[in-house]
């Protein structure tokens, strides 16, 4: 199936000035306006674009279903701290003091902080906006994107929403977290050596792929 894909950027509800990149995908040959409304959000070292494969895959398979059941749209999300968004927010960015891998903090608001409770206001403020109006919505998140989208019915009822897939979710309680608290820092510390040590710079498309 032909996909368009249309990039957009859009302004962050916090007090910082931050930017969020998105990008949605329709189908060229079918106009829906009675199905699903797909929202992505990626894990922690990802970006908006780890769900293009599955997207595809999604809009193939739905083919032969009934309209109320195929895809009106499907948006993707950079966290502000990843891919594209990383790039805008470079500059207020680079002075923070503590890192995304901070999750559990409720501080979202405080400077210097960049976890998921930075990105739910964002995810939130999407979903609410006039652009969503009349949608029937299905977030879907990896790992710390699940994390993000469950936060939303802190601010959204989770009325707002037909359904919501979660996939490898990072959810526990902070009694759980801290009690293996070792462990799970160290497997931290591996996902952030792993990603920092992640080229974005080859000499041609060939090497890189």
């Amino acid at each position: 199936m032909d996909i368009d894909v249309e990039y957009f950027v859009f302004d962050d509800p916090g007090a910082y000035g931050l930017k969020i990149t998105a990008k949605r995908y329709t189908s060229r040959s079918r106009a829906n306006n009675k199905g699903l409304t797909l929202l992505f959000a990626h894990c922690i070292g990802s970006h908006k674009e780890q769900w293009e494969p599955v997207i595809q895959r999604l809009f193939q398979v739905q083919e032969t279903e009934a309209e109320v059941h195929r895809i009106r749209e499907a948006w993707s999300f950079d966290w502000q701290s990843h891919g594209d968004a990383a790039v805008l927010n470079h500059n207020l960015l680079k002075d923070r003091t503590k890192c995304v891998c901070e999750l559990f903090s409720s501080s979202y608001t405080q400077p210097g902080w960049g976890s998921v409770y930075e990105w739910t206001p964002a995810l939130a403020a999407f979903i609410r906006s006039p652009r969503m109006q009349g949608h029937r919505i299905v977030p879907l998140g990896h790992s710390a994107g699940a994390a993000a989208m469950l936060l939303t019915t802190k601010e959204i009822p989770p009325s707002t929403f037909a359904a919501m897939v979660l996939i490898e979710p990072t959810i526990v309680t902070r009694e759980v977290f801290n009690s293996e608290l070792e462990d799970r820092m160290s497997a931290m510390d591996f996902s952030v050596a792993a990603t920092s040590s992640r080229r974005d710079v080859w000499p041609s498309r060939d090497e890189a792929f």
